[in-house]
Parts: structure tokens; C-alpha cells; sequence
């Protein structure tokens, strides 16, 4: 649980992925004391990264002299300000912190860029960005002992993170392009054409969304073919267009939990598997409440973390490096 007043200003915090830029104000535990929040993400700031930087925390600059930055997200990738490397699994906090790479800016600022991980144990390797600051972060505000169980973590985003997690490290990892398919199919296929325009106020249609969950779980796979049916049933006046968007999204999002349960539910590396029967998810707002919905559609018994895991686990990894001297 989050105090309800946070203590002092310890750090500044930068959650910048490819659209949005965050800046927190964090206290030692990585409560957010005060935050900003901007599109300026690092394909509309690419020109401009200490600009946009000092911009995004001058209020706070005046105030606030000397403290500590650190920064994850995609600005640490080939794309953004400064590239980190990928960290090889299992990776826990003391693997992040020893591969953050630090930054000084002309006015003596030194900004810390936090590592992302990858998987290229298999076939088809895995990377990710942003994601592990907030499952550090929810492991430190939920400490996982050396005879836990594994745990089943889903962070819902444009690229959706299913993780394992044991004793405190990040066993393994899969992604899935469920939110980037959701956005091409409804902006540029026959299925757009067919929704009118939507209001983001208006909640989700929670029949319609369950009706695509079950869907998804009905005979089996076939994800391309029931895709189709978004717009057969309002051919056929089983479906009104504007519910559309939550049927495909239920659809969607139902598909990636039964293939990802599954794929999950196996034998993980060097850490016995989460029986795959419970579930945390690691998000806000709607995105959050759909993907908890379909996981219990699924079998899943699911439970939303509380809010601050990005703060925290900058917070966390700051404390680490700070005990060693870094």
C-alpha cells in the first residue's frame, strides 16, 4: 500500500516510451510526490531529447537541485537518447543496476539509463523495455522469498508482457502484439470501415467484450477465421457496429490469454512454473479491467496491482546503487 503522504524528494524519475513521456517527482520508496505527463515520446522529441528533458522537469528544477535521474523506457534503446544494452535472463535488480549506463549532461546532470532485457533462448527471442523497472518495482513492493511460488505477471500495453518471475528474478518472458493488431485492424481493415467514430469517454461494452472472449474459446484456435466474424454477425444484424470495437477487442485479448496461459503453464528455466491458475496484472484503467476479465473468462483468477510500480522500482534500483557506491 501506497503512505498517504510521501516522504521527501529523493529522485527523479523518467518514464519515456515511444509516444508518451512521464516525469516523476519520487520519494526514497518511489511514492510519486508530483508528475507530468506529455506525447512528447521519443518519435516526437528524436531531435530534442535534453531539451524535451529539461523542459519536462523544470518546475521542479528551481526547487529540487542535485537529485538523482534515472530513465527506462524506449529512450534506452538504438532509437532514443542513450542506448543500453540487453540483459540476459534470469536478470533481478542487481543485473539491472550493474548495467545501467549513466549520462552527464553540459550542466553536470547525470541521467541513469536503465538496461532492458532479452530472450533469444529459443526460436523466436524476446525483448522488452520499460516493463522490467515496473516488475522490479512490484517485487519490491511485494517481496517474493526464496520459497515462493513462481509468479505470473501480464503487463497490457501496445506490446503486452506475460513474465515469470521466482525468487525474486525475471525468469522468462513472452510478448504479444495484441494492442498494435487491435489499432491497425480498427483504423485501416473493412472492420474500421464499419465502426462509426467512437467516443474514448464511453465505457467498454463489457456483453459485447465478453461475447468476443467467448468466442475466442470456442472450438479452438481459428484466430483469422473468427476475425472475419466481426463483421459477418453485422451483416447479419447479430451485431450492432458499435460494438464492433469490443467484440474484436474481447476477441483479441481472449485469444492471446488462452495461448498465453498455455505457453506460460510450462516447465520454466531453472524455477518450478506457476500452475498457470492465478494471475497479476501490472496496468491501469480500462486495458487493465479488459485483460482481468478475460483471464477469469479463462480460468484465470486475477488481480490488478496497485499503482506505483514504475516509480518504485527506479526507486529500488537507485537504492541498489546507491549501496554500492555507483
Amino acid at each position: 500500500m501506497l503512505p498517504d503522504t510521501p516522504g521527501a524528494p529523493a529522485l527523479i524519475g523518467l518514464d519515456w516510451g515511444t509516444t508518451r513521456l512521464r516525469v516523476m517527482l519520487l520519494d526514497a520508496a518511489g511514492n510519486v510526490i508530483a508528475s507530468r505527463e506529455s506525447n512528447e515520446g521519443i518519435r516526437r522529441a528524436r531531435d530534442s531529447f535534453a531539451e524535451t528533458f529539461a523542459e519536462a522537469i523544470a518546475p521542479w528544477r528551481a526547487q529540487q537541485v542535485d537529485l538523482p535521474v534515472y530513465a527506462s523506457g524506449m529512450i534506452t534503446s538504438r532509437n532514443g537518447w542513450v542506448q543500453t544494452p540487453y540483459l540476459p535472463l534470469p536478470a533481478d535488480v542487481d543485473a539491472l543496476t550493474a548495467g545501467i549506463v549513466r549520462h552527464t549532461m553540459p550542466d553536470g546532470t547525470v541521467i541513469a539509463f536503465v538496461p532492458g532485457l532479452c530472450d533469444d533462448r529459443g526460436p523466436h527471442p524476446d525483448v522488452m523495455r520499460g516493463e522490467e523497472t515496473e516488475i522490479v518495482g512490484h517485487l519490491a513492493q511485494n517481496p517474493q522469498s526464496p520459497d515462493d511460488p513462481a509468479r505470473l505477471l501480464i503487463l497490457p500495453g501496445t506490446h503486452t508482457k506475460w513474465v515469470e518471475t521466482a525468487q525474486g528474478r525475471i525468469m522468462r518472458f513472452r510478448t504479444c502484439m495484441t494492442g498494435e493488431l487491435y489499432g491497425a485492424m480498427t483504423r485501416h481493415s473493412i472492420l474500421g470501415d464499419l465502426m462509426p467514430p467512437r467516443d474514448d469517454a464511453v465505457p467498454c461494452d463489457r456483453e459485447a467484450f465478453a461475447r468476443g472472449v467467448a468466442a475466442a474459446g470456442a472450438d479452438g484456435g481459428e484466430l483469422l477465421a473468427k476475425l472475419f466474424s466481426a463483421r459477418s454477425l453485422v451483416l447479419f444484424e447479430r451485431l450492432a457496429p458499435a460494438d464492433i470495437g469490443d467484440y474484436l477487442s474481447g476477441l483479441l485479448i481472449g485469444t492471446e490469454v488462452a495461448q498465453a496461459r498455455a505457453a506460460m503453464g510450462g516447465p520454466g528455466e531453472g524455477a518450478g512454473s506457476p500452475a498457470a491458475t492465478a494471475c497479476t496484472i501490472i496496468g491501469r484503467g480500462d486495458l487493465a479491467t479488459r485483460y482481468a476479465q478475460a483471464c477469469q473468462a479463462h480460468g484465470l483468477v486475477a488481480q490488478i496491482a496497485a499503482p506505483g510500480a514504475a516509480g518504485a522500482g527506479l526507486a529500488a534500483l537507485h537504492a541498489r546503487a546507491a549501496q554500492e557506491g555507483r
